[in-house]
């Protein structure tokens, strides 16, 4: 008679705790050589040496990098082991033809697992807290180091564990588990990396960035995420770490639901799932074809068509050897319609990029159209903090119109030309419109300049110069609107003649000053900016701008992210700025 009572079955949990002591007492083994061992040999702190937060640094590096690393290789290892009598017929019938209901065997494995990581990472933690608590005597500083260390640590030992778990659920072979762990884990990371080089191999303008990852893709591919786009000075962030504990809870629910309905008969298939199977089929036609046809074409330095191509084969490649997988031989060539539909998906891709039939490339909107428009790039000397538009958004008509210009010259000569790449110099250029109807265009450019065109009008160079000397710009890509608008204050100016090593401080009525007369300069176009040159520089000009939130008294204690420096370069055109600084004796 089957138990239906039971919800953890001690006794089988007690087995697998016999049956796998190895692996834990080797993740025991790392957890006590980097908490209680490391507090162990750390010096007491003295008043004439090591304070307590210095002796607590080696405990507060452990739980910036550890728990995820730890996490990530051992939650998938105990996912093996407490997984592994689904991986053959005749122990997944003897699983499932015992007592206790599904249910209770599935929270019996995953608990255990689960305790299996938790309890030592605890028990070390525990015992390191105390070591740090005699030598510091400081139960305040202890509990900031350990306290979320600890809570962080379960956290993400919850997440990679079921997630791991989830993986488990999906197969019916062991060595596919970590297989899938691995993949899943940086998916869609980089099926976005590789369709980001494609795009841009073939799209000319294709804004995206292969080192700016979008807040989906990164959330997406957790250990980049929580490593490198949401790490702090003090180790993660707890608010991520937190989603993804609740995510990883989930991913448990899940595993329950699967291992409800696992098909046993099916243990030892690489994907034990009959809806997917054609997922998986496919999905690996098309990571073969982006992975290693992007490998095969920087390898041999293939161009376009060469990517195309390897692609296409690889692809068809990749269908082949899953299939291989899915049917445990070697004899496949009969499933060469499946094959044959993943080339012709690849070719019709590639053609629809090449020649492009959305009209990708040549879409310029028009100026009427655009409500706004951020962008950045457009390099110009001499160079201070408008040397550089950045992410710079204007709704000024007059910015928007030469901006389109410039755009469509850029689109032109592409489609004429294809670029005359001994040009006298380049830049970049960024644009992200935003249209009356709220839809979203962005486009990036390498442009290229040329002496002889900066005076021809209609020329991209012309644009250009057109663009960076534009007032609305100009006064923007200066921070000053910025400034104002989050009500920091002006409190002051350092002043440089050009080659001097001596500067001098203006008060701060007096940078208030220098500051109206720059906005006048500003407006009358006495701030030139040139593409190639510049005429000399008579003076530089740091403005000091201090946030709301920061007393100016008291300033030098204040974060960087409260103080703005704003470098501005004079030259003899600044008439009204140097009028005022000659009438206060500079």
């Amino acid at each position: 008679m089957r138990c239906g009572t039971s919800f953890y079955n001690g006794t089988l949990g007690k087995q697998l705790t016999l049956r796998f002591w190895p692996l834990i007492a080797l993740y025991s083994v790392i957890w006590a050589m980097v908490l209680p061992f490391v507090a162990i040999t750390t010096p007491y702190p003295s008043p004439y040496g090591f304070t307590s937060l210095d002796v607590l640094y080696n405990a507060k590096h452990v739980f910036q990098w550890v728990p995820l690393f730890l996490a990530v290789g051992f939650g998938v290892l105990v996912a093996m082991a407490v997984c592994s009598h689904l991986y053959s017929t005749r122990s997944a019938n003897f699983t499932a033809a015992l007592p206790p209901k599904r249910t209770a065997m599935f929270a019996t494995h995953y608990l255990t697992g689960l305790l299996w990581l938790v309890v030592p990472f605890l028990a070390m933690a525990a015992i390191a807290t105390g070591i740090y608590q005699l030598k510091t005597l400081d139960f305040i500083a202890v509990f900031q180091v350990f306290g979320p260390g600890m809570s962080m640590g379960v956290g993400l030992l919850l997440f990679f564990y079921s997630f791991a778990m989830l993986c488990g659920m999906l197969t019916g072979h062991l060595l596919a588990l970590p297989a899938f762990y691995a993949i899943f884990n940086g998916l869609v990371g980089g099926v976005w990396l590789l369709l980001t080089a494609i795009f841009q191999e073939f799209y000319y303008g294709y804004p995206g960035s292969v080192t700016i990852v979008p807040a989906w893709v990164a959330w997406c591919t957790p250990v980049w995420n929580i490593f490198f786009q949401h790490a702090t000075p003090d180790g993660f962030d707890p608010l991520v770490v937190a989603v993804y504990a609740g995510v990883g809870v989930l991913m448990a629910l899940g595993s329950w639901l699967l291992y409800l309905k696992r098909p046993m008969e099916r243990a030892g298939d690489v994907v034990i799932w009959a809806g997917l199977r054609p997922v998986f089929r496919y999905g690996v036609a098309l990571c073969s074809g982006l992975a290693l046809g992007s490998f095969t074409r920087i390898v041999l330095n293939l161009g376009p068509l060469g990517l195309a191509v390897s692609a296409i084969l690889w692809s068809v490649a990749g269908c082949f050897v899953a299939q291989m997988f899915l049917t445990k031989s070697v004899r496949v060539l009969r499933y060469w319609k499946g094959a044959g539909a993943v080339a012709l998906s690849f070719a019709a891709l590639f053609g629809v990029i090449q020649l492009d039939l959305t009209g990708y490339e040549t879409r310029v909107p028009d100026a009427d159209d655009v409500a706004s428009v951020t962008l950045s790039g457009l390099s110009s000397l001499p160079v201070d903090t408008a040397s550089d538009f950045l992410n710079i958004s204007t709704s000024d008509s007059e910015a928007i119109s030469l901006l389109t210009q410039l755009h469509q010259q850029l689109v032109d000569q592409f489609d004429t030309n294809d670029f005359d790449w001994s040009c006298d110099s380049s830049t970049t250029l960024d644009l992200s419109y935003t249209l009356a109807n709220g839809t979203r265009i962005s486009r990036s450019y390498l442009v290229p300049l040329y002496v002889e065109e900066e005076s021809q009008p209609g020329t991209i160079t012309y644009l250009a110069h057109e663009i960076v000397n534009n007032r609305d710009l100009m006064l923007q890509s200066y921070l000053f609107p910025q400034m104002a608008k989050n009500g920091y204050r002006l409190t002051g100016v350092e002043l440089y003649e050009e080659y001097a090593v001596d500067s001098s401080s203006l008060s701060a009525s007096e940078a208030r000053k220098v500051y109206k007369a720059l906005l006048q300069d500003i407006q009358e176009g006495n701030l030139p900016h040139g593409l190639f040159e510049y005429d000399n520089i008579v003076m530089r000009l740091d403005l000091l701008w201090i946030s709301p939130d920061v007393n100016s008294a008291s300033y030098y204690g204040a974060a960087a992210s409260d103080i703005h420096y704003i470098n501005v370069c004079l030259t003899e055109q600044a008439e009204h700025t140097l009028k005022v600084l000659e009438e206060l004796g500079y």
